[in-house]
């Protein structure tokens, strides 16, 4: 990834800022945009990355609506993956709460099926996306659907049980990257 030299790295539901900020630290020639629906959590994304003396900007924007198409070179997103009834979702929008962190609706994949069509033109010619979700979220389905939508390769960077959950970290780019 540092090889790469990114111009713009993005969280995109940055919660506490520790990924961005994270990142930030990795790659400090790099500008970090951190986006939350949530304007508590890109406080809590500013505090963390101020305590770390990191630069992290803050935009409060729903997935990718606040991006120019083609501009990230570097894509994070730990969505609301857990399955969660679609009403428990549905409530958990419309009153902004903290369950809107992890309530995923329908497999968990309410969110993450928002985003996926977006992602060819949201992304810079060789940018990459990197996603975080539990198993039951499908992440054969999802690498077939980044595949045959938007021609990206995809590769499981990591997989990790965490007490009841089934976690897993993929990477997608395009195959001329």
């Amino acid at each position: 990834l540092v090889a790469r030299k990114p111009a713009l790295c993005v969280e995109i539901g940055c919660g506490s800022g520790a990924v961005i900020t994270h990142l930030a630290s990795l790659l400090p020639d790099s500008a970090m945009l951190a986006s939350d629906v949530n304007r508590w959590a890109l406080l809590a994304t500013a505090a963390t990355a101020s305590a770390n003396s990191r630069r992290v900007s803050t935009v409060q924007a729903d997935l990718l609506s606040a991006f120019r198409p083609g501009s990230i070179d570097v894509l994070i997103f730990n969505p609301p993956y857990v399955p969660t009834p679609d009403e428990e979702l549905a409530e958990a929008e419309r009153t902004a709460n903290i369950s809107a962190a992890w309530a995923g609706g329908d497999r968990g994949r309410r969110v993450i099926d928002r985003l996926l069509p977006t992602l060819g033109a949201a992304l810079a010619p060789c940018g990459i996306f990197y996603l975080l979700g539990v198993a039951e979220n499908d992440p054969t389905e999802i690498a077939e659907l980044l595949r045959d939508q938007h021609g990206f390769n995809s590769r499981l960077i990591a997989e990790r049980r965490a007490q009841n959950e089934r976690l897993f970290v993929m990477a997608f780019e395009r195959s001329h990257a």
